[in-house]
């Protein structure tokens, strides 16, 4: 593990960072995980994650736990927010280029980190607060670990380290994504390690003793969660698990989905990637058949087993890229001989990114319009917020379901019509307090906790219009005629960001 490897890695690295704490907070997944983590921050419960106090159990806590150390230690900013996403997809370019110096030398190595780090779907989940980078780092590692493993063993080295690595990696795996991690790893390894002639050496990475530390660093948290409520067994197995599997859960897409998808999440590089894909035979020696193998039941099990789901999104996908990039990467690199031929590598590159920060710059022009969360630090931009209130985070398991009373003193604000679920992250921060939300829909996929999350009804916000001398409330431009008509009192807009019927604006209620 070379310290010029990681420069280099970090420096092909770089165009990650561009804009990444310019853009406000995406809806829904960027704001629903952001305000988890705050709320995880303020409230020192890190064992429940929860948004309005309401327990949500739709993953595991370690990307949660993961944002809200990062805002801990970085402030409440979007760069703070997005941070460990940038740093997980670092951690996988660095292992993929030590994967392919191992697998082809220093030039793989290199292709392979420069190909996978400017690849579409890789570029964008590498700035967006989500699991699926978290989830991809720990795949790749578990995967690394195991091949080094392997080349250790053939090498009549000690390699207990590596083994450690990768059931450490399993488990955190299993604490940010449930099973799937698993279900990956695996799916690569086993039929690799069988269907070659030192099987019997499979054996040797330490099952015995492996599954347990796999085991103690996930269970704990499903096991003390599922004491307090016991219904979250069928949640995770009935709805996360087969649910999801088999009926898709209002994400179903035909079989050949993924087919479609992979060509685009690999560009700009899909073209060289199919023209390896069809040299693949050139390896036939010993040591490649071995390389060639492994990379390919790392991507075919998962393609299958995903492809065979119900359930499908174009993310799902990122975690089995590596492999078709090294595949790449090494017939590439035979290919790259001459220095001209390196120099319409780098163009491509560096033109890719040129392209990727374009695009960057138009999205979040075009976020600015649509009125969404990604326009909301606009929208508070210059507000005064030091006498903001919000509700209370309850801190019981089961809090009750009824109209949100707010703190004492202050300037209540409340959001009404749409979900500005970003709204506490921006405008309360490290208060232990959230922001209510009236009219509109639930945020939960758990029956029961959809009663506990019942917006509030125009009635209910008349209730805490009456008990406040001033409230705010964050909604379109199109609801503000209604409001006033229904609550009969008067407003005045503070602050309005968005175009074009997307208007979201400040306004504050009251009479004074």
């Amino acid at each position: 593990m070379s310290l010029r490897g990681t420069i280099l890695v970090a420096v092909l690295a770089l165009p990650l960072l561009h804009l990444l704490g310019d853009r406000g907070l995406n809806a829904p997944t960027e704001s629903r995980y952001t305000e988890i983590a705050r709320e995880m921050l303020v409230t020192g419960d890190w064992v429940v994650p929860r948004i309005k106090g309401v327990p949500h159990f739709a993953k595991p806590p370690l990307t949660y736990w993961c944002m809200a150390a990062s805002i801990g230690v970085f402030g409440f900013n979007e760069w703070a927010v997005r941070l460990p996403s940038t740093v997980a997809a670092f951690l996988v370019l660095l292992l993929v280029y030590f994967l392919g110096a191992d697998m082809g030398g220093r030039r793989v190595g290199v292709l392979a980190a420069l190909g996978l780090g400017s690849c579409l779907e890789f570029f964008i989940l590498s700035r967006v607060a989500t699991t699926d980078m978290i989830h991809t780092c720990l795949v790749a590692t578990a995967c690394t670990a195991f091949w080094f493993w392997w080349r250790s063993v053939a090498r009549e080295k000690r390699a207990s380290g590596w083994c450690v690595l990768f059931w450490l990696a399993l488990g955190l795996g299993v604490l940010n994504k449930g099973p799937v991690p698993v279900m990956v790893v695996l799916g690569a390894i086993l039929p690799f390690g069988l269907g070659l002639k030192r099987r019997r050496s499979l054996t040797g990475l330490g099952w015995w003793w492996g599954i347990p530390l796999c085991a103690l660093v996930s269970l704990p948290w499903y096991w003390g969660i599922i004491r307090l409520k016991p219904e979250l067994l069928d949640h995770f197995l009935g709805q996360e698990v087969l649910g999801r599997a088999m009926s898709g859960l209002g994400r179903a897409q035909p079989w050949f989905y993924f087919v479609c998808v992979m060509p685009l999440a690999l560009l700009p590089w899909t073209p060289f990637i199919v023209w390896a894909v069809i040299r693949i035979r050139d390896f036939r020696e010993s040591h490649q058949r071995s390389v060639t193998c492994f990379l390919l039941w790392w991507f075919l099990v998962p393609f299958v087993v995903f492809s065979a789901a119900s359930s499908k999104l174009w993310t799902y996908i990122l975690p089995i890229m590596a492999p078709v990039v090294l595949v790449g990467a090494r017939h590439v690199a035979r290919w790259a001989s001459s220095v001209n031929r390196w120099r319409v590598l780098t163009v491509i590159w560096l033109g890719t990114h040129l392209l990727l920060g374009l695009g960057l710059h138009l999205v979040h022009q075009r976020e600015l319009l649509l009125g969404n969360n990604a326009s909301f630090a606009a929208l508070v931009a210059g507000l005064p917020r030091e006498d903001l209130v919000g509700v209370p985070i309850p801190t019981s398991m089961n809090p009750v379901s009824e109209p949100p009373r707010h703190s004492d003193g202050g300037t209540a604000v409340v959001t009404y019509g749409f979900r500005f679920v970003a709204a506490g992250f921006y405008l309360l921060e490290a208060r232990a307090e959230y922001i209510p939300h009236f009219g509109g829909s639930t945020l939960f996929e758990i029956e029961g906790d959809r009663e506990l999350d019942r917006p509030g009804t125009l009635e209910d916000l008349g209730d805490v219009l009456a008990r406040r001398k001033v409230v705010w409330i964050i909604t379109r431009l199109r609801h503000l005629e209604r409001l006033q008509e229904e609550l009969k009192t008067p407003y005045r807009i503070l602050r309005q960001a968005g175009a074009n019927g997307n208007e979201v604006v400040v306004a504050a209620f009251g009479r004074s």
